[in-house]
């Protein structure tokens, strides 16, 4: 019993420590065995504390697992954790970052050539999830152009050898029955993906805010 004490108290020392010194790295850790939804306000109320800001699966800034910014006190949730993407995905997924980092003003473009290298469900699962809202924050716009450029995708050209791409569209979407979701679908298929929402993160954001510019 007395050598299982003292390893247990060494144990909770060194994870003291790392919490402490090293906690943007302890948050990542704790994530890879723990999904965010079973713990969540307990880790956001740490990560407030230690002046961490934690962001949801981006198409731009995260990768397959977690990663963080050490200088600015940020960790990126990866795809992992989306429910339905899966290990397979990894490399058209590593691509599809490419892809949006190249066409930030372009979500058009972004989704035209995305869909060239993933299926249109990986696309609407990962625009339902939220990772495409740096580029249009309108899903539903989203979700309209995917649904278009899935229709004529074997009718088209590389990119930049089509120069009529929006006027292709407008009369695609014309003639398509695309019904867009309502506001309740949208953040009940985003809740369904993560497992939580968006907002939890955003306002996470702004008491971390708080915390860095106290009113005197």
């Amino acid at each position: 019993n007395h050598s299982h004490a003292v390893a247990y108290a060494f144990i909770s020392y060194w994870l003291a420590y790392f919490k402490v010194h090293y906690a943007l790295q302890f948050i990542q850790a704790y994530l890879l065995f723990k999904p965010f939804k079973d713990n969540a306000q307990n880790i956001l109320t740490f990560a407030s504390l230690m002046h961490i800001k934690l962001f949801a699966p981006s198409i731009i800034n995260s990768k397959y697992d977690f990663t963080y910014n050490n200088k600015l006190q940020l960790l990126y949730f990866g795809f992992s954790t989306i429910k339905g993407v899966g290990q397979a995905s990894i490399d058209k997924l590593i691509e599809l970052v490419k892809i949006a980092t190249k066409n930030l003003s372009d979500p058009k473009a972004c989704l035209f050539a995305s869909i060239k290298i993933a299926s249109a469900k990986l696309l609407e699962t990962l625009i339902l999830a939220g990772c495409y809202d740096e580029l249009c924050q309108d899903r539903n716009q989203l979700l309209i152009w995917l649904d278009s450029i899935n229709a004529i995708n074997s009718e088209m050209v590389d990119y930049d050898q089509f120069a009529n791409l929006d006027t292709l569209l407008e009369n695609k979407i014309k003639v398509r029955d695309f019904k867009p979701l309502t506001n309740s679908q949208l953040v009940k298929a985003e809740f369904d993906l993560l497992g939580y929402s968006r907002s939890l993160l955003n306002s996470a954001h702004n008491q971390v805010a708080n915390d860095n510019n106290p009113i005197t």
